[in-house]
């Protein structure tokens, strides 16, 4: 049991870390086509950057535009189907780390020395 679990959470744990690196260079994409074809919006969100102007005002900002899906209001197919693949993106990776979470501690439980 323990040792499935262990390999449950090496492969969430992959699956996090290469999810995490295409989460972020997906939204530097979106941030810089954001400044580049809707600046009335990106300075709306503070004039978010990836590494530069990343403050915790911002972030928030953009994952409520992109949490409550503002950016359909753009009327730009591209930039909305790129933006719903970040928010999917951006959900799973939530998911995935509540569910890594939670595996983690609960492997504790089924290894504490008060079990055994």
């Amino acid at each position: 049991m323990l040792e499935s679990l262990a390999t449950a959470i090496i492969v969430l744990w992959c699956i996090q870390a290469i999810g995490t690196a295409i989460y972020l260079f997906q939204i530097g994409w979106l941030l810089r086509c954001l400044k580049a074809s809707h600046f009335a919006v990106w300075e709306s969100l503070g004039s978010p950057h990836l590494i530069l102007n990343n403050r915790p005002s911002n972030n928030w900002l953009v994952l409520r535009w992109l949490w409550t899906k503002e950016y359909s209001e753009l009327s730009d197919p591209d930039f909305e189907r790129r933006a719903g693949f970040v928010r999917a993106l951006l959900l799973t990776l939530t998911a995935n780390f509540a569910l890594l979470l939670l595996l983690f501690f609960s492997s504790f439980a089924l290894y504490s020395p008060l079990t055994h």
